[in-house]
């Protein structure tokens, strides 16, 4: 059946294809050859000076291969540090006439070599055109580039970029109109270059000579822009829906027009960006957040509400009121209207009082990323603030549960979440599965789950027994079982339990997260910012720290529902055959074991899934398992890796570590991966079902 396929589909299956399943599949059968093959040649990357000999000389093997299939080529991207000279050039666009994205890097095309006898009519089909122009000395420069793209009238997306130096004179707004004039049908625009001045006098002229364009997508990335050019782009782009605006540049030497200034320039026009609702802002130090924070109010002054805001910034550390009047005034205009919200910084925040932000305010906020490395969370004051909330992304240094959590939390309406590079505890996900019951997907990459073991079964649990997902990805994952405390710690854990019923004092730390999560300003980043209330600073009985910790080697994955099909990277067997679930006992545990093997670049963390042999001596041993003072001592002569990890055929030394069990009731389908595996690509469909005795 499959030889019967249309080329045409086979074609579209192709082009969503990787390299080598394109190759896997084109030596399936005769009928599938030609389609595969043929989209091989889709797209061609230029990487060394080498590649463009291949093709461009003669006498190179193969360089008939190039011309056999070039026709076949529709991108075509340069790498950098690579230079084509003028003759090559000419051959390139003999060799590929019928591109549609060209991508021309770095120094590809030189000041001195810039293509003048290159015939650039052979590539009149251009749909997308990158290219790194050269450096503007002189009016021949621009006048060449101009006459470059008038054999482009067809181009949908045009991305210019210049190298910015000192003598360069930079592109002025006459210069952007003859672009615009040579590409009518342009859709989406990027400019990294630099910008002259416009004069009093040329302001004068926009409202009688400067027309919308049909642009609708504007990235801006130039050096010491004014708001004279805001200006001029809410003329000429005034029907984009997405703007991008990166500022990397810090010289203090740069002159900013006043906010008055720039909203008296902004006012003049009558409906400023009617159909704008998707804001990126990225940059570093505080001019870029000084400018950023011109242009929001600017917008939002003239009546301009985002529906997203992208961040990206890194601020100076020396001044820390510039990072404390960002967060204040980053969504102050736009609660109402925002949808999507990412915060993207690697600066750490440490103080309650001094990063205020106003999530409260957002009352449509359903997709909210924050990837700050440095930063902590309480999860529980996050749901509570971000009521609509669907889909969450944390990259925090830690995300816990607040000491005050009620152990009946309203319902949430979170699906999806994605947690990253964070230490936690048990604690966190069996709240979340009594919080948020409509959860379908959980991604965890790179976690570390810190708690103590259960004396009596040898296990650290997660229970989310409440929770059916329909997907479940767990990578990387490490957990840690900590030294059981003191006698006197558990009296005084014992004592504060008990009295957690009064009312706190607000000299606590519990008592002034209570008091907080009463008032209605509470803000996310005060949340980020609540380092004291983190497990190893509150009187939780389990912390953060991996210091005196005991890494386990061993997971088991327990669910009380049913299994659909799972994924697993080492292509084990696992049960996927819907007849064959029906068989399942109520309970179904998988059991994981983490150890150090060889893999290309040395030593490392990997998995294996232990068969049902080996699966019931691990559920055996820990049936009868006596807690012991040396539990995490193993015989010496044992040889581990920096992160624990023993040797893949002696994994029952690892039992003596205990074991994580995690609890679900049900889970469709997930996946569970080492440290050294690639899930970029690869999907298995597994089939056979291994029975497990209880």
């Amino acid at each position: 059946m499959a030889s019967k396929l249309p080329s045409s589909i086979l074609g579209n299956i192709a082009n969503n294809l990787i390299t080598r399943d394109k190759l896997q599949a084109s030596i399936v059968c005769k009928s599938w050859r030609t389609p595969f093959q043929d989209s091989l040649w889709k797209e061609i990357t230029l990487t060394s000076n080498s590649q463009i000999a291949e093709i461009c000389d003669r006498s190179n093997p193969r360089h008939k291969i190039y011309q056999k299939n070039g026709h076949l080529v529709r991108r075509l991207y340069s790498g950098w540090y690579i230079s084509i000279k003028d003759v090559q050039l000419y051959i390139l666009q003999r060799s590929f006439q019928n591109l549609t994205h060209l991508h021309i890097q770095g120094d590809t095309l030189t000041r001195n070599d810039f293509g003048r006898e290159a015939d650039w009519g052979l590539w009149k089909g251009l749909e997308e055109f990158e290219i790194s122009a050269p450096r503007l000395g002189s009016n021949n420069d621009i006048e060449y580039l101009f006459s470059i793209l008038s054999f482009f009238p067809g181009l949908k997306k045009f991305t210019m970029t210049e190298s910015y130096c000192h003598n360069s004179e930079g592109y002025s707004w006459r210069h952007m109109e003859i672009i615009h004039e040579l590409l009518p049908k342009l859709e989406e625009l990027h400019i990294d270059i630099p910008l002259t001045e416009i004069s009093a006098e040329d302001i004068k002229l926009f409202k009688t000579i400067v027309l919308p364009t049909r642009i609708t997508k504007l990235t801006v990335a130039a050096q010491n822009i004014r708001f004279e050019w805001i200006y001029y782009f809410s003329i000429k782009y005034r029907n984009i829906h997405t703007l991008t605006w990166n500022n990397s540049i810090e010289k203090e030497s740069a002159t900013y027009e006043t906010r008055s200034e720039a909203r008296a320039l902004v006012s003049e026009v009558k409906t400023i960006f009617p159909n704008l609702k998707h804001a990126y802002f990225e940059g570093n130090g505080s001019r870029a957040d000084s400018e950023h924070l011109s242009i929001r109010q600017t917008l939002a002054h003239a009546g301009v509400f985002f529906k997203s805001l992208y961040y990206n910034v890194r601020w100076d550390f020396d001044k820390p009121e510039l990072v404390e009047k960002f967060f204040i005034d980053c969504l102050y205009y736009f609660t109402s209207t925002i949808e999507n919200f990412t915060l993207i910084s690697t600066n750490s925040f440490r103080d309650v009082c001094k990063v205020p932000m106003t999530i409260i305010r957002c009352p449509v906020l359903t997709n909210l990323n924050l990837i700050l490395p440095e930063s902590f969370v309480a999860f529980d004051h996050l749901l509570d603030q971000c009521t609509s909330l669907k889909n969450l992304k944390l990259s925090l240094r830690e995300i816990f549960i607040s000491p005050g959590a009620s152990l009946t939390p309203p319902e949430h309406g979170l699906k999806s979440l994605f947690f990253i590079e964070a230490r936690t505890t048990p604690r966190l996900f069996t709240y979340i599965s009594l919080r948020c019951r409509r959860l379908t997907s959980m991604r965890l990459d790179g976690l570390k789950v810190i708690g103590r073991i259960d004396k009596d079964t040898g296990t650290l649990r997660l229970d989310m027994s409440h929770t059916k997902l329909e997907f479940l990805l767990l990578s990387c994952i490490r957990f840690y079982s900590l030294p059981s405390p003191p006698p006197s710690s558990l009296s005084h854990l014992s004592q504060s339990q008990s009295q957690s019923q009064s009312p706190p004092s607000l000299s606590s730390p519990a008592a002034a997260v209570a008091a907080a999560a009463s008032l209605s300003s509470l803000s996310l980043l005060s949340l980020l910012a609540l380092s004291p209330l983190s497990p190893q600073n509150s009187k939780d009985d389990e912390t953060n720290s991996e210091e005196d910790a005991v890494m386990i080697n061993l997971l088991a994955i327990e669910q009380t529902g049913h299994i659909h099909s799972i994924d697993f990277d080492s292509k084990m067997c696992i049960p996927t055959s819907q007849s064959a679930i029906s068989l399942l006992q109520d309970n179904f545990q998988v059991w994981f074991h983490y150890y150090l093997g060889n893999t290309p670049t040395g030593l490392s963390g990997m998995m294996q899934r232990l068969d049902p042999k080996q699966s019931k001596y691990a559920q055996t041993y820990f049936r009868s398992f006596q807690h012991k003072n040396d539990s995490g001592l193993e015989p010496s002569h044992i040889t581990r890796g920096d992160y624990e990890w023993g040797p893949k055929n002696m994994w029952k030394n690892d039992l003596n570590r205990g074991c994580a069990k995690w609890y679900f009731d049900s889970v469709d389908r997930y996946r569970v991966k080492g440290f050294e595996e690639n899930i970029e690509h690869d999907s298995y469909t597994l089939s056979t079902m291994d029975t497990v005795d209880y």
